[in-house]
């Protein structure tokens, strides 16, 4: 009986396997109809200048995909803050901020000097309002905020999400805020843990960041800053990165993932809407008035522009749609971007070998942070060599179009901003494939954040 059970399971794993592949191919053919290998074959070999690694934007989808994020946050009273993270090419910024200006209304920055050099270069329409997802408490980063707030006036808000935060925040604005007899208070936003916790911690569900999770915690910090002389609470934040961040039908996710993804829309209704709701009920019996909530993501954005607690939705990813967002139930969004890789060698005759390729996005360490092969359909990586940092075999053997030396393959990425870090510019295409400009990246503009 226990070679049974033993054939039965491996028999299990291989039909699991097996419909988990079949589904990423359904998947791609579904993913991939809004694009033309051979109409991007012909943008590489016959635009001068063209070099492999090469990364293609199709305005078109771009702004569809913006349009959408835009009519799900109109429908239920929302702005959207956008995630500059998740796109690190400062034109692709403002096109979106251009779709609907009434909706897209913030940026999100990772980063003080970020948000400095995107207040020193945005358009003259564009009105600033930066929000710093993460706590700056470097004296550099004060210093660098006293420059923006100087420039730009008290646009600029700085994260918080412990007492100590206040404090240290106080003691260097105190030393380096403008230099004037009415230099602004430094505006604040309180960030709360959305994450989940059973048998008191023992079970967490979500991303260990703010240690602000309690009401009393909260509380605690906003009488803090209440009682500083010199901040300001401007807004609060709740992201449920445990929603937002994990797939639904992710095929490579591990049992436990599988879990944890099937219970998302309760953690959202059992969980983070309370809370969220909490902590809007106390501000509201304080007295207290803030310019924004900020909660979502692109892969929560219809579940948190439903909640009636928060005022702004934050969006990026979904914007360009990168491969982890396939596997969203509410997305409706399509591949915006792609990247080209050149073909440098036949191994054999169901293998080719590509130059470049091993861009592993950030985070758990899972097979989903690969690149995703998306055209011609049919290539795959080869399970042993997966995406190298030099090259990259993919196994043609179900892949319906001859390759040979010199023929671009092309992939995405499973994260959108990171990418970026990788390429000087981005090609950018109409709905013809026809090369509309090319713009940079932060890296391509020698921007360096982190």
């Amino acid at each position: 009986w226990k070679f049974a059970a033993a054939a039965a399971l491996a028999a299990a794993a291989v039909a699991a396997a097996t419909l988990a592949v079949c589904s990423r191919s359904r998947h791609r053919r579904a993913r991939s109809a809004a694009w033309d290998y051979s109409k991007l074959k012909a943008v590489v070999r016959g635009t001068d200048g063209m070099s492999l690694p090469a990364m293609f934007v199709r305005e078109d989808v771009f702004l569809a995909n913006a349009r959408h994020f835009a009519a799900v946050a109109r429908a239920h009273g929302k702005t959207i803050r956008l995630a500059t993270k998740s796109m690190r090419v400062p034109d692709l910024i403002w096109l979106c901020m251009s779709v609907d200006p009434e909706i897209y209304q913030g940026l999100m920055c990772f980063n003080v000097e970020e948000a400095l050099w995107l207040a020193d270069n945005c358009p003259s329409t564009f009105a600033k309002d930066f929000l710093v997802a993460y706590p700056a408490i470097q004296t550099a980063d004060l210093k660098t905020a006293a420059q923006y707030y100087a420039r730009h006036g008290a646009t600029l808000c700085l994260m918080v999400d412990s007492v100590h935060h206040v404090q240290e925040l106080s003691r260097l604005w105190r030393l380096h805020a403008p230099s004037h007899p009415t230099a602004p208070k430094l505006k604040v936003c309180v960030d709360i843990d959305m994450s989940v916790r059973f048998l008191g911690g023992l079970l967490h569900v979500g991303v260990r960041r703010s240690p602000c999770y309690s009401a009393q915690t909260f509380q605690d910090v906003w009488q803090s800053i209440r009682d500083s002389s010199n901040l300001q609470l401007a807004g609060i934040m709740g992201y449920e990165a445990q929603v937002a961040g994990l797939p639904d039908q992710d095929p490579t996710a591990s049992f436990l993932g599988a879990m944890v993804a099937r219970c998302k829309q309760g953690m959202m209704n059992w969980t983070v809407k309370p809370r969220r709701g909490t902590i809007a009920a106390f501000l509201r019996e304080q007295g207290e008035t803030v310019g924004f909530f900020n909660g979502g993501g692109s892969g929560s954005a219809l579940q948190s522009a439903q909640d009636e607690s928060i005022t702004e939705i934050t969006v990026g990813s979904g914007v360009l749609q990168s491969a982890l967002f396939d596997w969203f139930r509410d997305n409706k969004c399509d591949p915006a971007f792609c990247f080209g890789l050149c073909v440098t060698r036949l191994p054999s005759a169901s293998t080719v070998s590509c130059q470049s390729g091993g861009f592993i996005a950030s985070g758990e360490i899972s097979p989903n942070k690969a690149p995703q092969v998306f055209l011609p359909l049919g290539l795959q990586p080869l399970p042993f060599e997966g995406f190298g940092e030099v090259q990259t075999p993919l196994d043609t053997s179900r892949c319906k179009v001859a390759l040979g030396v010199g023929d671009p393959v092309f992939l995405r990425p499973c994260k959108a901003g990171e990418i970026a870090e990788r390429f000087h510019d981005y090609v950018i295409l109409d709905q013809n494939y026809t090369v509309l400009r090319r713009v940079k990246t932060y890296r391509g503009l020698g921007l360096t954040f982190y």
